[in-house]
């Protein structure tokens, strides 16, 4: 409503007016500065903006309808002569064709928006738009003198022989010509060698034609296809019908579309068919293996078998039967061979993860922490991915449904990932967050952990605690948590009554101490797996003590936390925002891994390991260089001043608008990224580092 009230110079526009009058003009002001034009009935008047009108007026909005729109000629002069705008003329008609005939026209097929482009022109101009015949002429005139241009350029590259031979195509009584425009028509067929080789006579009878290169290299896709489609659906008849101008360039558009279209239709049916051959081949192949096993079941085990006792005892007999045959050498390489493939995607899964490690670690040394903070937080979460069923890791996961496995991340709070890990559905989360606490290999320092409701188990609250690291989970059972006493006293706080339950049993605390300390040094020096201290406890039959007082420790801090969580808005802004953070690197996660429908590929968990870990590797490239493209802007003071305290918060590395995942991609080889001054700058922290940062005045 705000664009229909009335200011101050308005008012004194309106001041001799009473009634429908006074009414009527205030609505055709406002509409003439919001459109640019004068309305044509009553009800394009919107009908809340009537009512606001006559409420600023005191006029009732029913006298609207005894206005006279089509007599006001005197209310209307006096709001163009108000807004310095004038009637248009025929001059300005003209004008207005040659602009649109140049400027829209060429990229711009769509009638409806050459109609908003033409009467945004008029108001810059400041000229009041011809009636709607008017406006639809001189539509009509720009569309017929883009026309003209662009024949007439297209048919000077042409020439007078490659004009020539495009009329020849649809001349009459030409059969050749016209068979082939109807060829052109067609698209390949099924895939086979008798389409290929029908596409590749296609190709040569166009490219015969001689048309040159880059014919309409300067017009836009959308009226080139505008062209080839109108063309397509053309006889020789019609072609013949049309100005010889519009026919040859018709025909020029149809060819040189086709030709293109043509040449990569052949890419993929050779592609095709070569993979057709390929696979006819290894059903060739697998046919006579399944003959063979059939013969001898389980061959391929008993050939293992065999060259393993050949080579265990070659003093025996097997030497005389087996080596005059196979030679020891072979059957060595071949036992070699088979322990070798076992390390292959182990070596590649090492090689990966040090790539990781290296480009998480360069980031945190090259990110200005007066920017982005001292990383000294993060927040783990698990996205489900697909993958092949033959993957013994493979499971149906009952909350997300469908088969897969897991990938359990540890994202810092400005987003850079410091740990990834592949899990079973099944598989326990609160382990997996421990390990990531511990095992991450990065130069951040961890302080604080941000998980979901299913981390904040009392045995993951017990173990952080222990390993000195402060759990902070969003509570999203709040509601049916139980606070524990600290002792049997009578409870001094009656408002939480419903909400108490029974004391820590400190002594079970005291009795196991030795004991739980004894799992976290060794969770913490890596002689122990999370997961596997996690499964010795939770085994069939009576409770581990040790278990039990993790599980009072864990309550007491639990306790703790649901009070600090209750009471402090701030604690729990902090922890929403850390795991929105993990969730957009989930987001980024569906953007980059898209090939597959998102699934984890290969039959075991090396092939899927080495699949998550380069999806790591890509996404840490793409926030280390965000990372040094936000810095480099940020460094010009004029665009430091601009950033608010909101905006500092919301500032972010992890975002994929800049990246194109598929499609065409456009490399400029000529050019790159100015990163150079900034590359210089990773390099390991110190604590020198950190206390200087600390006395550094904040920007």
């Amino acid at each position: 409503m705000a664009y229909w009230t009335l200011v101050d110079g308005d008012w004194g526009l309106v001041a001799n007016k009473t009634g429908p009058t006074r009414l009527g003009f205030c609505l055709m002001l406002k509409f003439f500065e919001m459109e640019g034009r004068f309305p044509e009935f009553i009800e394009e008047f919107p009908q809340p903006a009537v009512e606001y009108v006559a409420g600023l007026v005191k006029v009732p909005a029913t006298e609207l309808a005894k206005y006279d729109l089509a007599g006001a000629k005197r209310h209307r002069k006096q709001i163009r002569e108000a807004l310095q705008f004038r009637p248009a003329t025929l001059d300005d008609e003209e004008r207005l064709t040659a602009w649109l005939a140049v400027e829209v026209c060429p990229v711009e097929l769509v009638e409806d928006r050459q109609r908003e482009a033409l009467l945004v022109e008029c108001r810059a101009r400041k000229i009041e738009p011809p009636g709607r015949t008017r406006i639809e002429k001189v539509l009509v005139a720009a569309r017929n003198r883009w026309e003209k241009v662009f024949c007439a350029r297209t048919i000077e590259r042409l020439g007078d022989i490659g004009a020539a031979r495009l009329l020849a195509l649809v001349a009459e009584d030409n059969e050749d010509g016209a068979g082939l425009l109807a060829l052109l028509k067609r698209d390949p067929g099924a895939v086979g060698l008798d389409s290929l080789l029908t596409e590749i006579t296609k190709l040569n009878d166009v490219r015969r034609l001689g048309l040159p290169e880059g014919l309409f290299a300067d017009c836009s896709e959308k009226l080139l296809a505008a062209w080839r489609s109108r063309a397509i659906k053309m006889y020789p008849s019609d072609f013949r019908d049309t100005s010889e101008d519009a026919r040859i360039t018709l025909l020029a558009a149809l060819c040189s579309s086709r030709q293109a279209e043509i040449t990569d239709a052949l890419v993929e049916l050779l592609v095709a068919l070569v993979h057709k051959i390929n696979a006819r081949a290894e059903r060739r192949v697998e046919r006579q293996l399944t003959a063979e096993l059939k013969k001898v079941r389980g061959k391929e085990g008993i050939l293992f078998k065999l060259a393993d006792a050949a080579i265990g005892k070659p003093d025996e007999v097997v030497r005389e039967a087996l080596y005059p045959v196979v030679g020891e050498k072979t059957l060595r390489d071949l036992v070699a061979e088979a322990k070798a493939n076992e390390k292959v995607f182990k070596a590649k899964v090492r090689t990966t993860l040090r790539s990781v490690t290296r480009l998480v670690n360069a980031t945190f040394a090259a990110r200005d922490t007066a920017w982005w903070g001292q990383g000294n937080a993060c927040a783990s979460d698990s996205k489900k991915f697909g993958s092949w069923s033959s993957n013994f890791m493979t499971e149906y996961h009952a909350r997300y449904g469908g088969n897969g496995v897991m990938i359990y991340w540890h994202v810092e709070r400005k987003n850079v990932c410091i740990y990834s890990q592949l899990k079973s559905c099944s598989s326990s989360e609160v382990a997996a967050m421990i390990e990531g606490l511990l095992r991450h290999c990065t130069d951040a320092e961890i302080e604080s952990n941000y998980v979901d409701t299913h981390g904040a188990s009392v045995v993951g609250f017990a173990f952080t605690e222990l390993l000195n690291f402060r759990l902070l989970p969003r509570l999203k059972n709040i509601g049916s948590i139980r606070l524990y006493r600290p002792d049997d006293d009578p409870p001094g706080w009656p408002a939480l009554g419903a909400s108490l339950t029974r004391a820590i049993r400190w002594d079970l605390i005291e009795q196991q101490y030795d004991q739980m300390v004894k799992y976290a040094t060794a969770l913490r020096l890596g002689t122990a797996e999370a997961e596997q201290v996690l499964r010795r406890f939770t085994r069939g039959g009576p409770k581990h003590p040790t278990y039990a007082a993790l599980e009072e420790l864990g309550r007491a801090v639990r306790t703790v936390f649901a009070c600090d969580y209750l009471a402090a808005p701030g604690l729990r802004r902090e922890i929403h925002g850390g795991l929105q953070v993990v969730e957009n690197w989930n987001s980024a996660n569906t953007v980059l891994h898209y090939g597959k429908d998102g699934a984890l590929t290969g039959p075991d968990k090396e092939h899927a390991e080495t699949s998550m870990l380069a999806l790591h590797l890509l996404q840490s490239a793409l926030v280390h260089v965000n990372t040094l493209l936000l810095q480099q802007v940020l460094a010009e003071p004029a665009w430091a001043k601009k950033l608010s305290d909101e905006d500092r918060r919301g500032l972010t590395a992890l975002f994929w608008s800049n990246i194109n995942p598929y499609g065409t991609f456009r490399l400029e080889m000529d050019k790159r990224l100015d990163l150079a001054p900034l590359l210089s700058v990773p390099r390991p922290r110190t604590p020198a580092d950190t206390s200087d940062q600390a006395l550094a005045e904040p920007r």
